[in-house]
């Protein structure tokens, strides 16, 4: 008898649990923004995102002659739907390549 109440309680908070977990809300990694275009035009990087929830930031990878660490200069964030991001290259800098970081 004993042994079929504990299974019952057991049962009963294992039921709990899952419920709980299939009731939280969605993470970050499932909040992403879409529908990205990325563009750069001399040593900028522009991207904007017309959908979607989170936020997005331009990165722009820019590297300086003689140096073989590159520098990453960064856009502010924006939400979707509303202005680009722009990061830049300082003068003298040169740009490599452009890239997203979501949040």
């Amino acid at each position: 008898m004993r042994s079929k109440a504990r299974r019952t309680l057991r049962a009963a908070a294992i039921g709990g649990i899952v419920a709980g977990a299939m009731a939280l809300p969605a993470t970050a990694a499932h909040a992403q923004p879409s529908s990205c275009q990325v563009t750069t035009s001399s040593n900028t990087v522009s991207v904007y995102c017309a959908t979607g929830t989170g936020e997005y930031q331009a990165v722009a990878r820019c590297e300086k002659p003689g140096n073989p660490l590159p520098t990453l200069r960064y856009g502010l964030w924006r939400s979707p739907g509303g202005q680009p991001s722009t990061a830049s290259c300082l003068p003298g800098e040169e740009l490599r390549n452009g890239q997203i970081r979501f949040r």
